[in-house]
């Protein structure tokens, strides 16, 4: 998690790219992102050249400014009593479980974010989706 964990993910996006546009001869002129995914994906065009060239980008509930007690509150029984919180999720169709230390919401909350306001594509046009009723992500 946190700035790491981005460029580990940027690294994968990159490669990916790299993939199809040897293997297909691909461009990517559409982006979509949930949640963390969607940090991910601003990063990835405001950093790599191929996410220059990038029409669209649709960020589905992005965290950003997060609050520490968003999650913390959330996972304190975990955190108190064992130090790390066992998240069990789905992903592509199977359970995954993460362990999550009150460091790794830390370091998410505190990732710098303010690449938005200078990085970003001018030219890549974003549709922000985020519902008002999300109790995780503040809107």
């Amino acid at each position: 998690m946190g700035e790491k964990g981005f460029v580990n993910d940027i690294e994968d996006i990159n490669a990916v790219v790299a993939y199809l546009k040897a293997e297909y001869g691909y461009r990517v002129d559409l982006a979509i992102g949930h949640s963390r995914g969607s940090i991910v994906g601003m990063r990835w065009l405001a950093s790599a050249p191929e996410g220059q060239d990038v029409l669209g980008y649709v960020n589905v509930s992005a965290r950003y400014r997060m609050k520490l007690h968003t999650y913390y509150d959330r996972w304190r029984e975990g955190f108190e009593k064992a130090g790390f919180f066992l998240w069990k999720v789905r992903v592509a169709g199977k359970q995954v479980v993460r362990r999550v230390t009150p460091e790794h919401i830390r370091d998410f909350e505190e990732a710098d974010m303010s690449f938005v306001w200078t990085k970003f594509p001018q030219k890549t046009d974003v549709l922000t989706i985020h519902g008002l009723g999300d109790m995780v992500v503040p809107p």
